[in-house]
Parts: C-alpha cells; sequence; structure tokens
C-alpha cells in the first residue's frame, strides 16, 4: 500500500519529465562543483601552494574564487559534450575564467593561476622595494647601488609580464595592482630609516632570498601537475633572481 501511495506520489508528474539533454547534464555539474567550492570540501587535491601570505578573505569569495584567498584551489573535473559550433572550452564556466581552447583541465588551470598570482603579488611588491632602495640609497658607491638596483628593479618588471601574460594564457584575471599586492605580498614593510649602501644590500637580499625560495617550490608545484609552461615560467624567473642574490651576497662578503 506504501509502495502504491509513493508510486502515485512520484509518477502525478511524469508526462511532465523529459530526458536530460547534455546543456541539463552541464549545468547540474557545473552546480554541483561550485557547491563543493562554497562548502570547500576537496573532491580532488594537488600539491599544497605555499602560503606565502594571511590573505584577507575576499569579500566576495563567490565573485572571487580564484584571487587573493591563500586556500588551496579544488574544483571537481567534469566532461562535457561540445555542440556543434562551439569550438572553445565548454568547462571554462568559473568566475573570472575566460573560454579558451587550452587542454589544461579546469581544475588544474585554477590551480595554477592561484599560484601564478601569489607569485605576481610578491613580485610587484618586491619591485617597489627594490625601487625603494635605489631612490634612497647614499655614499661613495652611489652611483654604482643606484644603477645596480635599477636594473634588478627592471629584470623584477618583466617577471610580473611573464607571470600576467602565463596567467592570462590559462583564462585567469592577472591580479597585479599595487593594492592587491601591498594586501597579499608577504613582505615587511621595507625600512625608512637606512641610508648607507651596505645596509641597503643587505635588505634587498633579504627579501630576495625568500622570494628566490618560494620560486623554486613554485617549479615544483607546476610540475606536480604536469604543465612543463608555467614551471618554465618559474625556471627561467629563478634563474635570474638567484643570479642577482649571488650578486648581492658577493657584494656583502667584500
Amino acid at each position: 500500500m506504501t509502495q502504491d501511495t509513493g508510486t502515485q506520489q512520484w509518477g502525478a508528474s511524469t508526462a511532465e519529465h523529459r530526458p536530460l539533454d547534455d546543456h541539463d547534464c552541464r549545468t547540474i555539474l557545473i552546480c554541483f562543483a561550485r557547491m563543493q567550492q562554497t562548502a570547500r570540501v576537496p573532491y580532488r587535491t594537488f600539491s599544497p601552494i605555499p602560503v606565502l601570505w594571511n590573505a584577507p578573505t575576499s569579500p566576495e569569495p563567490s565573485r572571487c574564487p580564484v584571487g587573493a584567498g591563500a586556500w588551496r584551489p579544488y574544483t571537481q573535473h567534469y566532461r562535457c559534450g561540445v555542440r556543434q559550433g562551439k569550438s572553445m572550452n565548454q568547462c571554462d564556466d568559473h568566475p573570472f575564467l575566460h573560454p579558451t581552447r587550452s587542454e589544461i583541465s579546469l581544475e588544474i588551470r585554477v590551480y595554477l593561476i592561484t599560484l601564478l598570482n601569489q607569485t605576481l603579488a610578491y613580485t610587484v611588491d618586491l619591485r617597489s622595494h627594490v625601487k625603494q632602495a635605489a631612490w634612497n640609497v647614499k655614499g661613495k658607491e652611489f652611483s654604482q647601488l643606484h644603477d645596480l638596483f635599477a636594473i634588478i628593479a627592471t629584470e623584477l618588471d618583466a617577471y610580473t609580464d611573464l607571470l600576467a601574460e602565463r596567467i592570462a594564457g590559462l583564462g585567469g584575471v592577472a591580479r597585479g595592482t599595487v593594492r592587491a599586492a601591498a594586501m597579499q605580498s608577504p613582505l615587511p614593510e621595507y625600512p625608512s630609516d637606512l641610508s648607507a649602501g651596505t645596509t641597503h644590500v643587505l635588505a634587498v637580499a633579504e627579501r630576495i632570498a625568500p622570494y628566490a625560495t618560494a620560486l623554486r617550490a613554485s617549479i615544483t608545484h607546476a610540475a606536480d601537475v604536469e604543465d612543463a609552461g608555467t614551471a618554465a615560467v618559474y625556471t627561467d624567473i629563478a634563474r635570474g633572481v638567484e643570479k642577482r642574490l649571488w650578486g648581492l651576497e658577493a657584494y656583502l662578503l667584500g
């Protein structure tokens, strides 16, 4: 008797049901993936991104999941049917992700974009510290150190372009404004009472060393998800940064 009642209850609207098409399945999967993000229950996780700072929670987390938060990105990986005439990746229904023909899965791209944006903020802030040293250094070696700091700042500026271009290539949005860098960078404020060349060299070296360490870790994280392109970007940057750190340390030993 109970079974018949249940049948009548669920069967009352049978005539209104229709088979699920590709669009319906895709919508359900997208909603499920976003519910997982809201609950922060990981479906699949990767090697943890190094937490470079204690970033404040985004005021609009539902609209900004790829941005400032130093949380490990995870998104359920799902496949969906591509309708005729649609050549762009149909799985890019993610806030602040642009459609792309990249074969890298959505979850891996979100992971990499978060990692790259962290490094971008770090790099923008580090460049401002090096410029601070170039503007305020004094003493007999002013000319030499001023030029050295200016060159390092120029190289860091080029690195920000490499990072931002890689983020854009993955379909993400580069977050490299001064405000974003100030909120997210792990660097302490640059001392305002320095003037001698040696003190500025020491201050810059103390900021570049952990930056180089973070770059080496990021190479590993990119390799863990088999993205040779992002790993190559980090390798190129790390090579140049470590060369500059070597020069600064040699100066301090002189």
